[in-house]
C-alpha cells in the first residue's frame, strides 16, 4: 500500500512539528501551578508569621517593661535616683532588644537611657494608669505608669530594637523558601516523569501512524495501560490489523481479477464497479484435444502443463494492456480496452494472440503420444456488457454478449497455434497484420456465417514485438524444460 502526502499534508506535518510536546506542556502547567500554590501558601504562612511573632513581641516587650517598672518602684519611692539610674542602666547593658529607657519622675525630673532622640509624644506624654500599651508612633515604644500602691510616681517609656523579630521572620522566610523550592523540584521530576509516562505512547502512536501512512501495516504497539490511551493503542491495532488484512484480500483478489477492478471493488463499496456497455476486443484460447490428453496424463501434470502456459500467457496479455477475465478448465479468456482504455486494442489482442502461438511452440511441450502440445485462438471486436453477474452471495465481474460467444466460437473453428478472427474486427482502421482469408464459415449459435481471416505478423516491427514480448514472458516466469516428462 502506497500513500502520498500533497501539500496540505506536508503543511500539517510542519505544524505539527513545531507544537510543544505533552510532556512540557503537562510539565509547564503542572509546575505553574504547584509555583502560584507554593507561592500563595508561603505568604499566607508568612503572614500569619508575622502577625505571631508581633504578638510575641509585644508579649516579651511588655514583660520586660512590667520587670523595669516593678524594679524601680521601691528606688522612687524614696527619691533615689542613683538607685533607678543603675537599675536602668543594667537593663539598657545587658539586653540586645532594649535600645532607650525614658523615666519621667511626677515632679517633673527626667532620665534618659540609649541613643537617639526622643519623638514629641514621649517627652510630652505623662500616664497615671500602670497598663502597659504601645504607643502610636514610630518604632517599638512601649510606656506604662509606675504606681506604688496608688501613689503615681511617674512614666516608663521603652523602646526596643526590632532587629531580632525581623531577623527570626528572615529565617522563617528563608526556610519557607527552601521548603517550597523543595516541593516545586520535586512536583516538576513529578510532573516530567508522569507527563512523559503519558506522552510516550501518544509518541509511539503518532510514530507508528507515520509508518503505517507509509505503507507499513506490520505495526504493532504495546498496550502498556488501562486507561483511555490504552484503549487507543488497542484500537490502533485492531486498526492495522484489520488495514493489513484488507490488503492482504486484495492481494489475492488480484490474483483473479485485474489489479484495478480490485481497487474499484473496494473503493465503491457494497456498490462494486460500475456496469456498463463497450466496445472490447475479447481473446479465447483453448487448449486442443485436452480430453484425450486429461485421460492419457497423470493429473498433477496435466495441472502443472496448463498452469505453466497460463503463466506465460498472462504474461504476455498484461503486455499488451489486457487482463485475464477468466479462466475456463484448460481455456483461457482477456479482454483488452477495459479496464484500460486502449485506441488499438484491436492490435493489441492480435499480438498478445501471436505471442501465444509462439509461445506454444517454442515451450514445445509433449503428450505422452509424443504430440505438441498447442492451443487455438481466436478474437473478436464487439460491444458487450460489463457488469456484476451472479447471485448475491456469489458474483462474478465479467462480460456478457455476442460478441464474446463469437470470440469463443472462433478458437474453435482454427488450427493448432492459430489465432483467428472475424474479418469484421479489423474494418474502420488500418493493420499491418496479414489477414489471410478462410472464408464464411459456419459458427454455432449464429445465423449466419461470419467471414473470418487468420491473423499473421510479417511486418518486422510487430515480430519484434510479440518476441521481446515472448521472451520477456520466459524470463519472468522462468520456466523448467521437459516438464511433461513420461505419463
Amino acid at each position: 500500500m502506497e500513500i502520498s502526502w500533497d501539500k496540505n499534508d506536508r503543511k500539517q506535518s510542519a505544524k505539527w512539528r513545531a507544537r510543544i510536546p505533552i510532556r512540557w506542556r503537562w510539565g509547564l502547567f503542572v509546575g505553574f501551578a504547584v509555583v502560584m500554590t507554593v507561592v500563595g501558601l508561603s505568604a499566607f504562612v508568612l503572614d500569619i508569621e508575622q502577625h505571631a511573632g508581633l504578638e510575641r513581641e509585644q508579649k516579651q516587650a511588655k514583660l520586660l517593661v512590667a520587670i523595669i517598672r516593678d524594679a524601680i518602684k521601691l528606688p522612687m519611692t524614696s527619691h533615689d535616683s542613683r538607685a533607678t539610674e543603675r537599675i536602668l542602666s543594667r537593663f539598657i547593658d545587658s539586653s540586645d532588644a532594649i535600645q532607650q529607657i525614658h523615666l519621667k519622675w511626677n515632679d517633673g525630673h527626667t532620665e534618659v537611657y540609649g541613643e537617639g532622640a526622643l519623638p514629641p509624644k514621649v517627652t510630652a506624654l505623662t500616664l497615671e494608669d500602670s497598663k502597659i500599651f504601645r504607643l502610636n508612633i514610630a518604632g517599638l515604644w512601649f510606656a506604662t505608669a509606675v504606681r506604688y500602691a496608688d501613689i503615681p510616681l511617674g512614666t516608663l517609656i521603652v523602646r526596643f530594637s526590632g532587629s531580632a523579630w525581623r531577623n527570626q521572620l528572615r529565617q522563617t522566610r528563608n526556610q519557607m523558601l527552601m521548603i517550597a523550592g523543595a516541593i516545586l523540584l520535586a512536583a516538576l521530576i513529578g510532573a516530567w516523569i508522569l507527563a512523559g509516562k503519558m506522552s510516550k505512547p501518544l509518541e509511539r502512536l503518532a510514530a507508528a501512524t507515520g509508518r503505517v501512512a507509509k505503507g507499513d501495516l506490520s505495526v504493532s504497539l504495546p498496550v502498556v495501560s488501562n486507561d483511555e490511551i490504552g484503549d487507543v493503542t488497542a484500537r490502533f491495532n485492531r486498526m492495522v490489523t484489520e488495514l493489513e488484512h484488507k490488503e492482504q484480500v486484495r492481494d489475492r483478489f488480484g490474483k483473479y481479477l485485474h489489479p484495478e477492478l480490485v481497487a474499484s471493488l473496494f473503493d465503491e463499496g457494497d456498490r462494486g464497479p460500475v456496469s456498463q456497455k463497450r466496445e472490447v476486443t475479447i481473446l479465447f484460447a483453448d487448449m486442443v484435444d485436452f480430453t484425450q490428453f486429461s485421460h492419457r496424463a497423470k493429473p498433477e501434470r496435466v495441472v502443472a502443463v496448463i498452469n505453466q502456459f497460463f503463466e506465460l500467457f498472462h504474461e504476455v496479455i498484461t503486455a499488451f494492456d489486457g487482463h485475464v477475465d477468466k479462466y475456463i478448465g484448460d481455456a483461457v479468456m482477456a479482454v483488452f480496452n477495459h479496464p484500460f482504455e486502449h485506441q488499438r486494442h484491436v492490435e493489441q489482442a492480435a499480438l498478445a494472440g501471436l505471442a501465444m502461438a509462439q509461445i506454444c511452440q517454442q515451450l514445445d511441450l509433449r503428450r505422452p503420444n509424443g504430440e505438441a502440445v498447442a492451443f487455438r485462438i481466436g478474437m473478436n471486436r464487439g460491444e458487450v456488457i460489463v457488469g456484476n453477474i451472479g447471485a448475491s452471495k456469489r458474483m462474478e465481474f465479467t462480460l456478457i454478449g455476442d460478441a464474446v460467444n463469437i470470440a469463443s466460437r472462433m478458437a474453435g473453428v482454427g488450427g493448432k497455434n492459430q489465432v483467428i478472427a472475424p474479418a469484421a474486427s479489423f474494418r474502420g482502421k488500418r493493420y499491418d497484420f496479414e489477414l489471410r482469408e478462410l472464408g464464411k464459415l459456419k459458427v454455432k449459435g449464429i445465423a449466419d456465417p461470419l467471414d473470418c481471416v487468420r491473423v499473421i505478423a510479417r511486418v518486422p516491427e510487430l515480430r519484434q514485438r510479440v518476441d521481446a514480448a515472448v521472451e520477456a514472458a520466459f524470463d519472468k516466469v522462468r520456466i523448467k524444460p521437459n516438464l511433461m516428462g513420461s505419463s
